[in-house]
């Protein structure tokens, strides 16, 4: 009798086994996957800040056609177009774009590292599982002597 509750602790720990291994690669990917989101993070945030040097530089330009303002129609248009880009609509839209952007790439992270959080528990549980079960097999043997 001894024997067979042998076998079936070491197909339970085997089945840990495989679960610790499953949980391992998964954290492994989650990990890479926290990584490269968080990598891209900084690319939008880094980018968004590009956006207000350029916004700048093109307000800057602007400013200089001022001087050909009343004496060129194209100029004039130029001037309200890009002002009123600058200042109203296109500049509203890429914040909220950018803004719904960073806050969705936040929300990945936050629910990756959870996922994290959750698979470093399952890990530490299954190697627990597998150290009981090993301590059981051994005093199991240890009966049949």
């Amino acid at each position: 009798m001894g024997s067979v509750s042998i076998s079936i602790l070491e197909s339970k720990k085997e089945d840990y086994q495989s679960k610790l291994e499953s949980a391992r690669k998964s954290l492994q990917s989650n990990e890479s996957e926290y990584e490269s989101l968080l990598e891209f993070k900084g690319k939008v945030q880094s980018s968004h800040g590009s956006l207000y040097a350029v916004t700048a530089r093109v307000s800057s330009l602007v400013l200089s056609t001022y001087q050909y303002r009343d004496t060129n129609g194209c100029v004039k248009n130029f001037i309200e177009t890009i002002t009123n880009f600058l200042e109203k609509i296109g500049t509203k839209i890429v914040n909220i774009a950018y803004s719904a952007l960073i806050e969705m790439i936040s929300s990945m992270l936050k629910s990756i590292y959870k996922k994290i959080e959750e698979l470093n528990d399952d890990i530490i549980r299954h190697s627990d599982d597998i150290e009981d079960l090993d301590k059981e097999i051994a005093y199991q043997q240890s009966l049949e002597v």
